[in-house]
């Protein structure tokens, strides 16, 4: 998401079932819904920098911010910050993505992270 989060990836939690649905040629998979949290440290996306997880569980999806979004704050819950390395946050959100779901053309893997 070009200028609104670079999103690192995501892990969700297996389960769930499939239906037949009418129109559709292949069964659709409904997930478990995810328990309800109350997460909230109160803080806002209001700089770049800021990793983020999404609010409620049931999946970890990380994003960074290459820019103020205080739109996130709604469904992403702030865990850290980047102290050093914001020009490899710049290069990531610059990388080319496809047009139907946005997501990079290219795998990108970083060797080493350090969380404190």
């Amino acid at each position: 998401l070009r200028n609104e989060a670079v999103v690192l990836g995501a892990l969700r939690k297996p389960g769930g079932s499939t239906l037949l649905v009418a129109g559709q040629t292949r069964p659709q998979r409904v997930p478990v819904a995810p328990p309800k949290y109350d997460d909230d440290n109160n803080l806002s996306h209001d700089a770049a920098g800021w990793l983020s997880v999404r609010r409620g569980g049931g999946s970890f999806e990380f994003v960074l911010t290459p820019r103020a979004n205080p739109a996130l704050d709604r469904e992403w819950l702030i865990i850290g910050q980047v102290e050093e390395g914001m020009g490899l946050v710049e290069r990531l959100n610059t990388l080319p993505t496809n047009n139907y779901d946005r997501a990079p053309l290219a795998t990108v893997q970083l060797r080493s992270v350090t969380v404190l």
